[in-house]
């Protein structure tokens, strides 16, 4: 459909009434002028594409056409009445505007007849007339659903004109609009749903949930957006339209006939809780579409708890840029969120919203816990703005008894079962009814994770994971018990320096309330006398008895814990009386974690037989952090046969204090306030370099902060010279070297180009003269190789006989193949060997380097200028599936060379690792982002150095990158003898001699 403005139609308006033309007439070049109105066209990746107008343009098109509305001729309804009924059946006049019929609004209002009954179907009474109704689910006790309209069609376009009101024009004008009242929705099949965008769809067992962009005038009354609300909004796109998550059950499958009853406890839950606690996902609508149960949410920018967990950093994490302030304000939003939580599973489960007060969850875990915020905090960022969030209540189970007094079984479907308690298999056919303590199982479970994470990082949490397997407990029935892994882990926290004794940190009372109330076995305590224990902790009065409160004590943390599970009530109890003592001053008060504590807990795994055994110790404070020192006499040979060197860079702009420092000079330091550093950055490049680098490390504006120089590795960094540095300095000349600035460029070099390649060839020739390392020896080669040729070459050919003898030296090439079918520029790129095309790139004259994915071609290019003849490429070297049949071919040459990778990689004179390649067409030879350098000379202007944003971090650019998260990548880093990784900041080498550095610099660890 055209799509026309409201500008125009308003001013076909206008000119139309100025013409004097009949009303009947302004009213058809009305309706005209509409059928080109904006209409929104919504691509359903999981259906056809649909067509719909928003609230919001509809409104506007009934405005832009209020003249002809005013003169409109009436006979059975007076001005008034008509004008107040437009404003709630604008949807319905902009439909009649669309089919040339406005006139016939004067028979809907005269029935009350408006949008509030669509949608509607037609029936025909007599040859002429026609009557309207509405075809929504009758509701008991609206009568309004009883009307019906009458119109008479007195031509041909009239009776064409009445079919279009029900199918299919009214559904491009009423697609839904969504409001807080809590009632479900269900919508006919041919219904259009308010969705502009599909972007991603995960699906599980249990459902398929889809991020779509929803138009914002679809969020009808009561609904608050950003930052008014903390969920609803905190993603939206450049119009302002909020993305949701749009959760389809899909596991009917799995329940049966008890299909019905778990939409419903999740309808029911989600409308009860949400509005009670920020910490509980607020259900934007509920629906039911051709036969399908939907609900929608707002969409959580940073994803769930475990995706957190990998992308922030911890304190198990090189993030010495957060100071003890900051750790302490990241510790204190840990517990103000676990508060929260806890909050919310409170409300849950002594709650006055549902009959009996009694709910559960059944299913939490750290991919049910969402991360709301409106912007990712990253490294280097207290996430103070993050909210977590409990969601997806769809093993919710609710009872109008306490579990006690319900003689019957609980089914409630077993949730995740890492995350499940003892009790849920109930081994010993007890069959007793599920306890709303089964949540605080789970949440004992994700709240050690968490604190885990914390301490050791996310390492420390897979080692944990890989430690405690899939359940936290083992044995069956009475023998029942938590898990010698998991125990063993909790000492392991409780005797860690920074926590211990637990008394005296937040953190170590915390272990102590998830060992002693939150992963206990038993769920029931102790009855004597004529005290009757309860599953929780609340007032019931059984049917012709007494009320009868029973409370477990609280916890005494120097006494002998009574290992009863506490309920929720108990256990908020607890989280809040920790927090308050930590945010306590004076007597009474206790730290959050010890700060001066220089050791932590390390773990080995012992192995003996098939099993493992934790092993747990005392060691001085280690750490993943990378000493970087000048690698000077490669950065003398290179500078100096660069006419780079000969360049004389332009000198900063820079403010009267930046003048007056000797930054040249070897252990030079300055103090500076950072809201000084504001001030002065519009006008000093340094002073905005400063500031820039301090606020990405959470430093607060009132802060003074000293920088100083270190002589031993060529750099500035803040607070203690052994540090991480933030700017490296370097110069082209060498007179600069003896006060310890490294010979190196300002700015990056461009990837393939000659220095670059001179850079990497002597990386090569330096670790085959001096590093001495002992190769595997035999005469190996790989089944195919790629012949490059020369350097002059300009194509490739696939060989499996080679002219050199063994041992061939070849490159091998490590990258990520990404999705071809949906990446490949064009059809006649080369990506993979099939036993069908081999013949291409086998000929004699070989296969031009274009035809070659971006990726490939620059192994080729990288190979060549290296000297080498040869790359192994997998995709090529191997055949591959052609897609028909079995392949019998393809099958028996992967299973022959697969038993060969490891001697592929192990006997490569070298690999390319192609880092910053997101698949096989992006390429790894490409622009990096430039750095930030500030230009200054020494006091009598004679030579020239450069402070510049310092980017060596080989754990992050290379251990923490994309590539090195895939299984096999990491098989084939551990084969090589080294490497050339080309990351997306610069181009690394490792060997089994260190790490060097494109920057000139080289690590020691």
């Amino acid at each position: 459909m055209d799509i026309m403005s409201i500008s125009d139609l308003q001013e076909h308006i206008f000119d139309a009434i100025v013409r004097k033309q009949n009303q009947e007439k302004s009213i058809q070049e009305e309706s005209q002028r509409h059928s080109d109105s904006k209409a929104y066209s919504t691509p359903g990746n999981q259906g056809p594409e649909y067509e719909w107008i928003p609230l919001s343009e509809t409104q506007s098109v009934v405005d832009a056409a209020k003249n002809v509305l005013e003169n409109l001729p009436l006979s059975r309804v007076d001005r008034f009445r008509l004008q107040t009924f437009v404003k709630k059946a604008q949807r319905l006049c902009a439909l009649l505007i669309h089919i040339n019929r406005l006139h016939w609004i004067e028979d809907f209002c005269e029935q009350d007849f408006g949008d509030r009954m669509f949608p509607v179907k037609i029936e025909k009474k007599d040859k002429q007339t026609w009557t309207v109704s509405s075809s929504r689910p009758a509701v008991s006790s609206d009568s309004s659903s009883e009307r019906s309209v009458e119109i008479h069609t007195a031509t041909l376009d009239d009776r064409t004109a009445i079919l279009a009101i029900a199918d299919p024009h009214q559904w491009l004008f009423f697609s839904p609009v969504f409001t807080k009242d809590g009632s479900p929705y269900v919508f006919d099949y041919p219904c259009r749903l308010p969705f502009l965008k599909e972007i991603t769809r995960r699906e599980s067992n249990f459902s398929a949930v889809t991020e779509r962009v929803i138009h914002k005038s679809h969020l009808g009354e009561g609904f608050k957006v950003f930052p008014e609300d903390e969920q609803i909004g905190t993603v939206v796109d450049k119009n302002g339209n909020p993305h949701v998550a749009v959760k389809e059950i899909t596991s009917e499958k799995w329940f049966g006939p008890r299909f019905a009853e778990v939409v419903k406890n999740e309808e029911t839950v989600l409308l009860h809780f949400q509005e009670k606690n920020k910490h509980f996902i607020k259900a934007i609508a509920r629906y039911t579409h051709d036969n399908k149960h939907f609900f929608v949410f707002p969409w959580a920018k940073a994803g769930n708890l475990h995706e957190f967990w990998i992308k922030q950093p911890s304190l198990g994490d090189n993030c010495l840029s957060f100071s003890s302030g900051n750790w302490n304000e990241y510790i204190k939003w840990f517990f103000q969120q676990l508060i929260g939580i806890s909050e919310a599973m409170e409300s849950l489960h002594f709650s006055d919203k549902v009959p009996g007060g009694s709910c559960r969850h059944g299913d939490l875990k750290p991919e049910n816990i969402l991360c709301f915020c409106d912007e990712i905090p990253g490294p280097g960022k207290v996430p103070t703005n993050v909210i977590l969030v409990i969601a997806d209540a769809g093993h919710a189970k609710i009872h109008v008894q306490a579990t006690e007094f319900r003689p019957d079984p609980t089914r409630t479907p077993r949730g995740t079962q890492r995350y499940t308690p003892p009790e849920a298999d109930d081994p010993i056919g007890n069959h007793k009814p599920t306890s709303r303590r089964y949540d605080i199982w789970s949440l004992g479970c994700m709240y050690l994770e968490f604190l885990v994470w914390i301490l050791y990082g996310y390492e420390g949490l897979r080692a944990f994971s890989r430690d405690v397997g899939n359940e936290f407990f083992t044995g069956s029935g009475a023998d029942v018990q938590v898990k010698s892994q998991v125990r063993d882990w909790i000492k392991a926290v409780k005797t860690d320096p920074r926590c211990a004794p637990i008394t005296s940190t937040a953190v170590g009372r915390l272990v102590h309330l998830i060992e002693t109330r939150l992963l206990v076995v038993n769920i029931e305590a102790e009855t004597t006398g004529e005290t009757v224990a309860q599953d929780d902790n609340e007032s019931v009065r059984p049917e012709g008895g007494l009320r009868l409160v029973v409370r477990a004590p609280t916890i005494n943390i120097n006494a002998e814990p009574k290992l009863v599970r506490a309920d929720a009530k108990e256990m908020l109890d607890e989280i809040v009386t920790i927090k308050a003592a930590a945010v306590r001053e004076g007597p009474g008060s206790i730290l959050w974690i010890k700060w001066d504590a220089n050791i932590f807990v390390y773990r080995t795994e012992v192995y003996g037989g098939s099993k493992s055994t934790l092993v747990i110790g005392m060691w001085g404070k280690l750490n993943n952090n990378w000493t970087y020192i000048p690698d000077d006499g490669l950065a003398s040979f290179i500078v100096r046969q660069n006419p780079a060197t000969l360049h004389r860079y332009k000198v900063s702009k820079l403010c009267e204090k930046c003048q007056q420092h000797q930054l040249w000079l070897p252990d030079y330091e300055f103090s500076v306030k950072l809201l000084d550093l504001a001030g002065r950055s519009q006008e000093c490049d340094f002073c905005r370099l400063l500031h820039r680098s301090m606020k990405e490390r959470a430093a607060l504006s009132q802060d003074t902060i000293t920088f100083l120089r270190s002589e031993s590795n060529s750099a500035l960094t803040f607070y203690e010279r052994n540090l991480r540095p933030i700017f490296s300095l370097c110069s082209t000349s060498e007179r600069l070297s003896g006060n310890g600035i490294q010979m190196g460029f300002p700015t990056l070099l461009e990837p393939g180009s000659e220095t670059h390649t001179q850079i990497l060839a002597e990386w090569l020739r330096t670790c085959d003269e001096k590093h001495g390392h002992h190769f595997p020896t035999g005469d190996f080669a790989p089944s195919r190789l790629l012949d490059v040729g020369d350097r002059e070459s300009k194509g490739v050919r696939l060989m499996s006989s080679f002219k050199h003898k063994a041992p061939l030296q070849y490159a091998a090439l490590s990258h990520r193949w990404g999705s071809p079918n949906e990446m490949k520029p064009d059809a006649k790129t080369f990506y993979l060997t099939t036993s069908e095309n081999r013949h291409l790139i086998e000929c004699t004259q070989g296969l031009d380097d274009k035809l070659l994915p971006k990726t490939f071609q620059d192994a080729v290019r990288v190979t060549r200028k290296l000297g080498l003849r040869y790359v192994w490429i997998d995709s090529l070297c191997i055949l591959q599936k052609t897609g028909k049949g079995d392949d019998s071919e393809h099958v028996k040459d992967w299973r022959r060379e697969s038993q060969r990778m490891e001697k592929v990689f192990s006997f490569a004179y070298f690999t390319i690792a192609a880092s910053c390649a997101d698949h096989m067409f992006d390429g790894f030879l490409k622009m990096r982002r430039p750095r930030e350098v500030v230009t200054m000379t020494t006091d009598d202007d004679d030579e020239t150095f450069h402070i510049c944003e310092d980017i060596n971090d080989f754990d992050h650019d290379v251990e923490q990158g994309e590539l090195n998260k895939r299984g096999w990548v990491l098989q084939e880093r551990a084969l090589s003898r080294r490497t050339v990784h080309f990351t997306k900041t610069q181009t690394y080498w490792e060997c089994g001699s260190g790490i060097r550095c494109e920057t000139f610099a080289r690590t020691t660890k």
